[in-house]
C-alpha cells in the first residue's frame, strides 16, 4: 500500500510541474552555438535566454520584417547593431556588405548571428557597466533602455530556469 502511494504521488507531481518541451535537432545545435559565443564573453546563461527569447533557438528568423527595425536570426541581431560590431570588429565580415548580404548572413549562419549576439551584448555591457541595464538596451536600444524593463524580466527569469 505505502509503495502505491509513493508512485501516486510521484505520478500527480509529474503531472503537475512545469512542463519541459524537447528541442529539436537543430535547436540543441543552435544551443550549443550560442553556448560557445556567449560563452567566450563571459555570459552563456544570458545568451541562451537571450536567443530562447528571440528566437526559440530557430535559426531561420526575421522578426519586424518591414520595419526599421527589423531583427535577423538566431539571437535577433538588427543591421544597426551588426554594423556596431563590425565597425568594432571590422575582420568579422566584409565591411562593405550591403544591409541585404549582412540580414542574410544573419538569417543563414548561425554561428555568425550567435557571435554577433555576443559581441553586441558584450559591447552594450562595458557601455552600460551593468548586466540589467545590457539586457535592456539589447532589446531597446541604449537609449531607450526604459522601454527594455518587460523583456529584462523575461530574460531573468529565463536565466533562472
Amino acid at each position: 500500500m505505502r509503495h502505491a502511494a509513493i508512485s501516486l504521488a510521484l505520478l500527480i507531481a509529474q503531472c503537475t510541474a512545469t512542463p519541459v518541451y524537447a528541442l529539436t535537432a537543430d535547436q540543441l545545435r543552435n544551443e550549443a552555438l550560442v553556448n560557445a559565443a556567449w560563452g567566450a564573453v563571459g555570459y552563456p546563461a544570458t545568451g541562451r535566454a537571450i536567443c530562447t527569447q528571440e528566437s526559440s533557438l530557430r535559426a531561420h528568423v526575421v522578426a519586424d520584417k518591414d520595419k526599421p527595425w527589423a531583427s535577423y536570426g538566431l539571437c535577433g541581431i538588427t543591421i544597426p547593431a551588426a554594423r556596431m560590431v563590425i565597425k568594432r570588429n571590422p575582420d568579422i565580415v566584409p565591411r562593405n556588405w550591403t544591409d541585404k548580404e549582412l540580414a542574410g548572413a544573419l538569417i543563414y549562419r548561425p554561428a555568425l548571428n550567435a557571435l554577433f549576439g555576443a559581441l553586441y551584448f558584450h559591447r552594450l555591457r562595458d557601455v552600460t557597466g551593468n548586466w540589467r541595464d545590457a539586457v535592456r538596451a539589447y532589446n531597446a536600444g541604449l537609449h531607450n533602455r526604459r522601454a527594455g524593463e518587460p523583456y529584462l524580466r523575461k530574460i531573468i527569469r529565463r536565466v533562472r530556469e
